[in-house]
Parts: structure tokens; sequence; C-alpha cells
């Protein structure tokens, strides 16, 4: 009550809870709680269990922490941050005090209270309020494992080709620009299905570290996590060869029973390497709550119109505006195209020679940023990504553009793609060396 009323707070009755009480989780959910302190450790484990089922997280909804007993066994997880209560120690300070008084021993100053020093064990449960934080990002994609072939030519009809050296990684369009926004400091919620195998633990862990939200990422039971064969050129160019596995399984009521995830949103990330109904249900869902829609149209011959509609950056590269668009043969006519059919922005990148923007107001070409090419296989995941983050921070959509073409230049530099998007840090450092003027 105290800590309330020095934070100009007012106490009511309405916040003191009880877990026992049935109506305990709708209360919090109704009265917009951003935070709980619990007295017992064990009530706020019925609690982080009980807000999950009602898809209601702790940090990202709801800021968690408790008294713990200090000889609780440590609990791996979940992580709620906690102050132990110090019997021990207290005992400890009881004990020797009484032995002082027996023993008739005087002390200089004498100790009448207990003072003990009270920390965090952890701060992995606590975060501000939601709407206090920034719009999020939803990347709804494939999630795959990458294998990376270097080789010196690809692979010909009836010709062996000798692979140099080969690694395996995270990828998958849907991944891939998950982790690209991560790290230019976005909250991300990651929608997508993996398989139930070894390469699903390693998915998993990549994420967490790379600090995606998982929740909306699912196992299937019956099917294997999808792979990326890819080889890739000494120049950089590349071949992709997919397995769809568990990406193939991600249905519209999938999206439907994970749409709580698309509260907050301001962009949502859409690629067609799932189901085309699954991308249109989430393209649905993503408006619902006032996101927009970033399509990027991989591996499709047509694209639904009610897709189109629902778009509002469509960022197809040249081969797949192309395939889209096959009656048009220059850039800005393919772009002008997709234009009339309702989409408000078209960004057609172009690799090494930039991409070409089409507005109401704006018809031009950016050029790509000065990097020397030595995997261009995310590219676009990580121009997409950065686009969306800096649109987000409110930046206009020309710069937001030119730091992309930035962003997927470093990309484009380093071998795989996961390991080789850039941070938020080391893009804006390398921006403010070359074009200050971007970041202003």
């Amino acid at each position: 009550k105290k800590c309330l009323f020095d934070n100009q707070i007012p106490y009511h009755k309405k916040m003191k809870l009880y877990i026992s009480d049935p109506a305990c989780c709708s209360r919090i959910l109704s009265h917009g709680f951003s935070g709980i302190v619990s007295s017992h450790f064990a009530s706020s484990l019925i609690l982080y269990e009980q807000m999950n089922k009602l898809h209601y997280y702790v940090p990202s909804d709801l800021s968690l922490v408790s008294l713990k007993d200090d000889v609780r066994e440590a609990i791996s997880f979940p992580h709620i941050s906690s102050i132990k209560i110090p019997y021990r120690e207290f005992g400890y300070y009881v004990c020797r005090n009484l032995i002082q008084k027996c023993e008739k021993k005087e002390t200089a100053e004498p100790e009448y209270t207990f003072v003990s020093q009270c920390d965090f064990d952890n701060e992995d449960s606590l975060d501000i309020p939601s709407f206090f934080r920034g719009k999020k990002i939803v990347v709804v994609g494939s999630i795959n494992t990458d294998i990376t072939f270097n080789v010196d030519w690809l692979p010909q009809a009836g010709k062996t080709t000798t692979i140099l050296s080969s690694t395996t990684t995270l990828g998958g369009k849907g991944a891939n620009q998950s982790v690209g926004a991560a790290k230019l400091g976005r909250e991300v919620s990651l929608i997508g299905e993996i398989g139930n195998d070894t390469d699903s633990t390693f998915i998993f862990d990549i994420l967490e570290k790379e600090q995606v939200a998982t929740q909306g990422v699912h196992r299937d039971m019956k099917a294997q996590t999808g792979k990326a064969y890819i080889y890739i050129e000494r120049d950089g160019e590349g071949t992709i060869t997919i397995m769809s596995g568990a990406n193939g399984n991600l249905s519209p009521a999938d999206i439907q029973k994970r749409q709580h995830l698309f509260e907050n949103a301001g962009f949502c990330l859409l690629s067609t390497e799932i189901p085309i109904q699954t991308v249109l249900e989430a393209a649905k869902t993503a408006r619902k709550y006032g996101a927009k829609n970033i399509v990027k149209p991989a591996a499709l011959k047509s694209i639904p119109e009610q897709l189109l509609q629902n778009t509002d950056i469509f960022i197809p590269n040249r081969k797949e505006a192309a395939a889209l668009c096959p009656k048009y043969n220059t850039v800005e006519e393919q772009a002008e195209y997709f234009y009339q059919k309702g989409i408000k922005t078209v960004i057609i990148t172009l690799g090494h020679e930039g991409c070409y923007l089409k507005t109401e107001d704006n018809a031009k070409y950016f050029p790509a940023a000065d990097f020397i090419s030595i995997d261009t296989t995310g590219g676009a995941d990580a121009f997409i990504s950065a686009l969306a983050s800096f649109l987000i921070e409110g930046y206009s959509l020309e710069k937001s553009i030119r730091i992309a073409t930035y962003a997927a230049g470093f990309c484009v530099s380093r071998q795989g793609v996961v390991p080789a998007l850039v941070d938020h840090n080391t893009l804006e450092t390398h921006i403010k060396k070359l074009e200050p003027e971007l970041l202003k």
C-alpha cells in the first residue's frame, strides 16, 4: 500500500486477489492489471500456468513477482522474479542476540532491528506495461532447417557437382524475418509449424536466444520440420530446393487459435511458403487487429484477389513479379499492374541493382548498398524485417527503404541468413558514417 501511495496509485480492495478464487484470472483480465505481486511462490506458479492457458503471457502481457522461501529448491522453469524470505538469516540473527542476552554480553550498539538485503534473483518475469511499449511485429511464415552447400557451380542434369563445404542453420522466411526484426530491437511473435524431431529443439533454442516470442510456434507430432537445401556459387548466386514438411500443415484454424498474438501489432509479415489460404486468414486477422500487412510472394504462380485486397506493402523480387505478371516485361509496368490491383505500396527488389518503389505519389529506383555479395539467400528477408522495424519507429517510407537496403547488404555480404542478419547498433553505426541524415 505504501509503494502504491508513493507512486500516486490509489489502493482499492479489488487489487487484492486470491488464487483459490475461481474468478481470479478473469478479474486480472477484466481489470487490466499490468503486474502482480505474490506473497506465496506456489501461488505464483499456479497463476503463471492459468494465465498461459488463457493466452495471457508473463512478462509480455503481465509482470509477476513473488516472495520465495530461502529453503525452496531452484526451479528451472518458469523463471519468476523472486525475493527470498530470509528465514535462515533471521534465525541466525535471533539466536545470536539471544545468546548475547543469556551470556549478558554488552555490545557497543545493540541490534534491535533485523535488516536484510532484498534483491530479485532474476528479472525474467518483469517488463514495462504493454500499453507503454511500441507496436510489435507478427510474422507468419515457414520455419526450416537450412542446409547450405558451397559449390563451384550449381547442380545440372547429368553432371556431378562437388560440395566444397556445408552448414546447417535456422531458416525459412518466417524464421528469418522474425529474427531479423528481433535483432533490430523489435518485439516479435512468430507463428508457424515445426515437426516432432531433433530439428525442432534446435529451432526453439535459436529463437529463444534471439528473443523471438514462440507462443505461436507449434510442434506437429505427425510431421518433420521443413528443410531447405541451398546451393551457393562462388559469386554468391544460389538455388534452393524445399521440403515443406510441417509448414504445409499450418491451417487457417491455427491462425484463429493464435489470433491473440496479433494484439498491439503494427505490422504482420507474410510469406507464401505456407498454404495460401492460411496466408489469407492471417492477412484478414492482422487487418482485424489494426496491423498492416507486408507480403512476400515466394513460390507463387498466381495470387488470389482477396490477398491483394488485404495487402498494404507488396514486395516481390524481379522473378516473382515476372511470374505473377507475365504480360508485362518491365519492372515499371509490373509495379503499375500490382498498384492498379489495389496495393498502395509496391516494392520490387532487384538484387545488386537495389529496388523499385511504386506508390500514389512516387515511382522511383533506390540503389543497393555497397556490399560485396557472398550469399544472396536471405537478402529479401533482411530487407523486409528492417523496413517494418523502421516504419514502426516512425521513419518515412523512403528513409525506411534506404535503411533496409543497408540491412540487406549486411546479410548478403556474409554466409547464411540468421547468422548474417544485422543488429540495431551495428546497422545504425554503419549508416551514421555514410548517410547520417537517414537517421534524423
